[in-house]
């Protein structure tokens, strides 16, 4: 007896599907940070995108749809307050010892993707971010906004020195107080040398295996070290060469300095590619015993960046003897004389034993005048009888 197949006479379909709603969806105030839970920045694209709004329309009718009865507070209710397990839901967001990794919490399915692009790394130059190897371009705006008025340049010219009457107080925190306010005057003894600003790329230190640790530091062999140009190939480099210790006759760095430039022995250490740039506004600030502060320009500012050497390149010995050689009177002279020109002449001693010409050691006296102007201008009249009295 073959079996009669069987069917179902009404097919039934299962589902659990929510309803519809049965109202437009409305934007709901939502009272908590919206990265509580996760960290998500949303990309260009995605912030531009507009939005549909769905506003519901005014009828003009008033439905009061919310029973004022359900949030009546009675006078007893309001003394005795909320209960503290509902207090504490209330509270929980704004604690301030509240740990930021529950809000902060990185999920792996919703991380930002990363692009290999230029436009999310930061640039940098020869080691520093940019805005720390970028001047300051405030006191040129500032006197740009000046204008061309002469009444007002004099203006504010004398601003500042009434401003350099009042106590400083810091720019970002009020609350620190000076202890001390040292006056800052010209170097008048520094003032005629020409000084040069040298940035390194990294620490210029030789290595540890150049020089024992125990017998001399790394500080007293870069103070000690000099910089040499040399030229390779058309291109111009910079050669950083440090005291050579010789272990059989000396391994400090007193007996190198008592030592005639003649008999010093010097080490090539690297090589240097580097930038000039001109900086008039680069000032440096030294303290004398006396407690007094001058300040001097060194307005080149060199960069070295640290060279590779190709594969068997070498163009210098290992051991290198330098010998001195002194200017002439006349040229050092000259040089000097250039720059003091801004100070006036009583500032500056003349050594007794330089034997100078005539056109360099005389001076018009229109231009001794005029530098005697300026003098009192900046440091006072100088009186004489103090003078004697310390002869």
């Amino acid at each position: 007896v073959m079996a009669s197949q069987r069917k179902f006479l009404c097919p039934l379909l299962f589902s659990n599907e929510l309803p519809e709603l049965p109202f437009d969806p409305k934007l709901l105030e939502y009272p908590f940070d919206s990265e509580r839970h996760y960290v998500y920045r949303p990309t260009t694209l995605e912030k531009e995108e507009k939005q549909i709004m769905l506003n519901e329309p005014n009828l003009g009718i008033p439905i009061s749809i919310i029973d004022p009865l359900a949030y009546y507070c009675s006078l007893e209710q309001k003394e005795t307050g909320l209960d503290p397990a509902d207090l504490a839901l209330f509270n929980e967001h704004d604690r301030e010892d509240r740990e930021e990794e529950e809000d902060e919490s990185l999920v792996s399915w919703i991380v930002k993707p990363e692009y290999m692009t230029a436009d999310f790394r930061e640039e940098t130059l020869y080691g520093a971010p940019r805005h720390w190897s970028q001047p300051s371009t405030q006191f040129r705006d500032e006197s740009m906004l000046l204008g061309t008025d002469r009444d007002v340049h004099i203006e504010a010219i004398e601003q500042t020195f009434r401003d350099a009457q009042d106590t400083p107080v810091h720019p970002h925190n009020p609350d620190l107080k000076p202890v001390e306010v040292i006056e800052l005057l010209p170097g008048e003894e520094l003032w005629g040398q020409q000084f040069n600003h040298i940035v390194f790329e990294q620490d210029p230190s030789p290595p540890k295996d150049y020089f024992d640790t125990e017998q001399v530091s790394a500080e007293d062999l870069c103070l000690w070290s000099l910089i040499t140009p040399v030229s390779v190939d058309d291109q111009d480099l910079a050669v950083f060469i440090c005291p050579k210790l010789n272990e059989e006759e000396f391994q400090d760095i007193d007996i190198f300095q008592d030592l005639e430039p003649e008999d010093r022995a010097y080490s090539a250490v690297r090589e240097y590619t580097f930038t000039i740039a001109e900086d008039n506004r680069n000032v440096f600030i030294t303290m004398g015993d006396d407690g007094k502060a001058t300040y001097n320009y060194a307005p080149t500012r060199m960069v070295l960046k640290k060279r590779l050497k190709k594969r068997g390149e070498w163009f210098y010995p290992k051991i290198t003897k330098l010998r001195e050689i002194q200017p002439s009177d006349e040229d050092e002279a000259m040089l000097r004389n250039e720059r003091r020109r801004i100070l006036p002449r009583q500032l500056v001693d003349e050594p007794e034993d330089v034997d100078m010409d005539s056109d360099l050691d005389s001076e018009p006296d229109d231009e001794q005048e005029e530098l005697a102007k300026a003098h009192s201008s900046i440091f006072g009249e100088i009186d004489d009888s103090d003078e004697d009295s310390e002869d």
